[in-house]
């Protein structure tokens, strides 16, 4: 998670967003168990989730030159229900813990244990985008299949990045119109989409059966995955319902690489990438449980100077984990 800006966006928007099951009957006894997907809300409610973003990059078969982990304690509540079923949620980052290792050196922060030192502290660059989302806020709204509909009010949120980074001279061009590109609506919807719209062409689903769904991965700056996820309901009880995918996406490049050190020109290859998710529901409540993504490349980019090449491969993994931590129901009145 280093500071450029399409990281800083991927780490706020690196959200699961919380779906639900409902359990169907079936007719006989002896029939396989199936269930439903659909989350189940009314206004007013409240689900307080810890997210973990965790990022690693190292030379092929070495241990980790580089890793970071961030973990955000987000309060998801229902603002609106409407007659279709779609749920809109404003999502609020209530705590904020993140950790940078490189080499030897480590940089920490804890929102509650540094409470006093966040001012000083936001003027780190290797610290300032984790501080910069205490407190900050965005809307989502869910269709009842898991569709990411609309994101929206998150303009304050983007300014704020914006605003410190001019403060600290970031290098590389207007980091207003980087921001601004990152939070591209199509690019949002993707992002989120891979944890929401999971849903099956058909329901119920029954125990053990597969099905398949495409999604759009883009790498900034110049990269896209293209993957085709294949999803097996793989446990069912009266309590829990488990959803595991797998994949192997493809790669392209989207457009021409920008220039590199010393005008060479820029090759960008990512070899064997796998994503890998699993998914745990409260079948009784409607509500997601756990959740964790994993994803792995290998990144082989080359410098094309007028008389050598110079090729750089590393190997990254990005796991995403969420855990519902409080469930907090509209009361009755």
């Amino acid at each position: 998670m280093n500071i450029m800006p399409c990281n800083l966006t991927c780490r706020f928007l690196a959200i699961l967003l919380a779906l639900g099951l409902s359990s169907t009957s079936s007719g006989q006894e002896q029939e396989t168990p199936s269930c439903q997907i659909r989350f189940q809300a009314r206004k007013g409610d409240r689900m307080i989730y810890e997210v973990s973003v965790e990022r690693s990059t190292s030379l092929p078969g070495q241990v980790a030159t580089q890793s970071s982990r961030l973990t955000t304690t987000e309060e998801w509540k229902v603002t609106q229900v409407d007659g279709s079923g779609a749920i809109d949620f404003l999502v609020t980052y209530q705590k904020v813990v993140y950790e940078q290792r490189s080499g030897n050196e480590i940089r920490y922060f804890d929102s509650e244990e540094h409470r006093d030192q966040i001012e000083k502290l936001s003027n780190d660059p290797h610290l300032f985008s984790a501080i910069t989302l205490l407190g900050q806020h965005f809307r989502v709204r869910l269709a009842s299949s898991g569709v990411v509909e609309k994101i929206y009010d998150f303009e304050d949120m983007a300014q704020t990045f914006a605003e410190k980074l001019e403060a600290l001279g970031f290098p590389g061009g207007n980091p207003r119109d980087q921001i601004a590109q990152g939070l591209e609506s199509d690019t949002l919807r993707n992002k989120l989409s891979r944890y929401t719209d999971f849903s099956p062409p058909k329901s119920p689903i029954r125990l053990g059966e597969t099905w398949t769904r495409d999604y759009v991965h883009y790498l900034p700056p110049s990269g896209r995955l293209t993957e085709k996820a294949t999803f097996t309901l793989a446990q069912l009880d009266e309590k829990t319902a488990i959803i595991r995918s797998a994949s192997n996406p493809e790669f392209s490049i989207t457009q021409s690489l920008p220039g590199g050190p010393k005008g060479a020109q820029i090759e960008m290859e990512i070899r064997d990438p796998k994503i890998e998710s699993t998914t745990r529901f409260d079948v009784r409540r409607g509500l997601l449980r756990e959740g964790q993504i994993n994803f792995r490349m290998t990144f082989v980019t080359t410098y094309i100077f007028s008389r050598y090449r110079h090729r750089i491969t590393r190997e990254h993994q990005k796991k995403t984990g969420l855990k519902l931590i409080r469930y907090i129901p509209k009361q009755d009145r």
